[in-house]
């Protein structure tokens, strides 16, 4: 064998390892591409399904509602939120507790989706502390600024799913 087709041999096997190097790196692509896509399709359903969920049941209409009544000293209950069943986060955040070890496939988003779940979870345990009748014992001031703090938390919490379920709605497309 002379140098010319040992150079040619040489040739083939770097441009065979060149070509098999892109096709799987583009194969790699397409599949964390089409796991992002998932992952986001189900989280954006996931968030928008929880945020009419609490449209329907009237919790924060109620909760407002409730407001002015303690804000003018009458010392009404914490209860009726939509939360007297003792729901864990894996019963009603089934998709993101699943989806957790796969939230760095979204980039920069993950952390919008982390503040979401965090500050649901937070809404929940308030409304599960409230329904047990934990706070009975503080005044109807008391109340009414405990109510006012989760609105608050609320209203970040609900314009964050509607921007956030969009955004994830985009990338699964």
């Amino acid at each position: 064998m002379d140098w010319t087709s040992g150079i040619f041999a040489l040739v083939g096997v770097i441009v065979g390892g060149g070509v098999n190097f892109a096709t799987q790196t583009e194969i790699d692509r397409r599949k964390r591409n089409a796991n992002r896509a998932s992952v986001a399709a189900a989280l954006s359903a996931e968030i928008k399904a929880y945020l009419d969920i609490v449209e329907r049941r009237r919790n924060v209409q109620s909760a407002r509602a409730l407001l002015p009544r303690l804000r003018d000293g009458e010392n009404l209950p914490l209860r009726g939120f939509g939360v007297e069943r003792d729901e864990e986060a894996a019963a009603m955040f089934p998709a993101y507790l699943a989806l957790l070890p796969q939230l760095g496939l979204l980039g920069n988003t993950a952390s919008d989706v982390t503040k979401f779940y965090s500050l649901a979870m937070a809404v929940r345990s308030t409304a599960r502390t409230a329904a047990r009748g934990e706070y009975e014992h503080l005044d109807s001031r008391a109340k009414a600024r405990l109510l006012e703090d989760e609105l608050i938390v609320w209203d970040e919490l609900s314009a964050l799913g509607c921007s956030l379920a969009e955004k994830l709605r985009l990338m699964s497309a």
